[in-house]
């Protein structure tokens, strides 16, 4: 993440509410498939989080 206004706002908590990996830094366009495969993952815990808090 070389752009400045990225790396202004990136977070570990920023990247855990909008369910990205935290090893997104492993992942380069060829890994684009599994970074699918692990968000997905980690968008249906959240979503299932805030089901069971309801």
């Amino acid at each position: 993440m070389a752009d400045m206004e990225t790396t202004k706002y990136h977070s570990a908590e920023n990247d855990q509410a909008n369910a990205i990996p935290a090893d997104l830094n492993k992942f380069d366009f060829y890994q684009y498939n599994q970074f699918l495969i692990e968000r997905r993952n980690l968008m249906a815990q959240n979503i299932r989080s805030l089901f069971e808090s309801l």
